[in-house]
């Protein structure tokens, strides 16, 4: 590990919201509409409604390290999205999976000085839940909101969706 990757304050912890079985039977697919980022050692809190919005916001402030709670669920996601915007594997973007499914890591090099590591918090904290991480650290719970519905393009989530992702 170098120094760089010892800067704990370029770690952040991110989630995904997604549509359901309700949006794959009308539209015919699932995506991201709402994520969360948040620094691990700071106060920084970063949110959005797609899976391009996300992207672009890695590519703004640069992570060293983002962790999933469960890379093999959301890490689809970005992989997807890699693929279907013509991203070249092996030189914008590698991925990491053992020969019985696990992911490890997604590696995104978001120009020729950085990369982007997306790592999964539970290969760190294996058996936990993220309700059982927020309590080991000391959050209060949120009520989770209703999320088994159709989401259409222009839905603006709700504070509570927000606050809960973030969370």
């Amino acid at each position: 590990m170098n120094d760089s990757d010892a800067d704990k304050t370029k770690w952040y912890a991110a989630d995904f919201e997604t549509t359901s079985l309700k949006n794959l039977e009308t539209d015919g697919c699932v995506r991201v509409w709402l994520w969360s980022l948040v620094g691990v050692t700071t106060d920084e809190k970063y949110y959005g409604f797609d899976i391009e919005s996300f992207l672009k916001q890695i590519k703004q402030i640069k992570p060293k390290r983002v962790f999933f709670h469960n890379l093999k669920f959301d890490g689809k996601f970005i992989v997807d999205y890699f693929i279907r915007s013509g991203k070249e594997y092996g030189i914008e973007y590698e991925v990491i999976i053992d020969g019985l499914g696990s992911w490890y890591e997604i590696k995104w090099h978001t120009d020729k000085k950085h990369t982007t590591k997306f790592w999964d918090s539970l290969k760190k904290f294996p058996g936990t839940s993220v309700k059982m991480l927020g309590k080991f650290v000391g959050l209060p719970k949120l009520d989770a909101p209703y999320f088994d519905k159709y989401y259409p393009k222009d839905y603006e989530p709700t504070q509570q969706e927000i606050d809960y992702c973030i969370r």
